[in-house]
């Protein structure tokens, strides 16, 4: 992600980016949750694919469907973090 954040700054593009990198439930690899703003999404898919990383892309329309999608995730989140700490 790091790599990606140079490379549109170098793009002299105005934006924010706060990404969040999990465990996959397999615990074998990892992957990463990416929120941005001031940036289209078209930049980030030709950035990845350039590079042949693996994506799932989706653009987030109004504020409640960020809330509703922040409150799935941060519920899925902390289920799995009470499963791997308590093993319940």
């Amino acid at each position: 992600m790091s790599k990606l954040t140079k490379h549109l700054k170098k793009q002299a593009i105005a934006f924010s980016m706060v990404w969040v990198s999990e465990w996959h439930r397999s615990g074998t690899s990892t992957h990463s949750h990416l929120l941005t703003k001031g940036v289209g999404i078209i930049l980030v898919d030709k950035y990845w694919y350039e590079r042949n990383l693996g994506y799932s892309l989706m653009t987030i329309k109004s504020m409640k469907e960020a809330r509703e999608l922040t409150f799935i995730w941060l519920n899925t989140l902390i289920k799995r973090l009470i499963i791997t700490m308590f093993g319940i």
